[in-house]
């Protein structure tokens, strides 16, 4: 496993973007925005690893890098 933690941000930003994938896209192939995509679609075991990735990432410390330069922002927005 990498030491560096921006390998560990950057699977993260990876993993959690994968996990949307089945609900960004309606059946016609149009975009769905992220406020309106179907949450039941959104894969939990990829939002679980992205943000064990984003732990590591913290957990290595260091300085942050272009991914890990600002809060993450949640995975997961509340409905509206």
């Amino acid at each position: 496993m990498p030491r560096e933690p921006e390998v560990h941000a950057w699977l993260a930003l990876m993993e959690i973007q994968a996990s949307r994938s089945r609900a960004r896209v309606g059946p016609a192939g149009e975009p769905i925005l992220l406020l309106d995509q179907n949450r039941a679609l959104w894969d939990q075991l990829l939002i679980r690893r992205g943000l064990a990735a984003l732990e590591r990432a913290e957990k290595l410390g260091g300085r942050p890098g272009r991914t890990r330069c600002k809060p993450p922002s949640p995975p997961v927005t509340r409905e509206r």
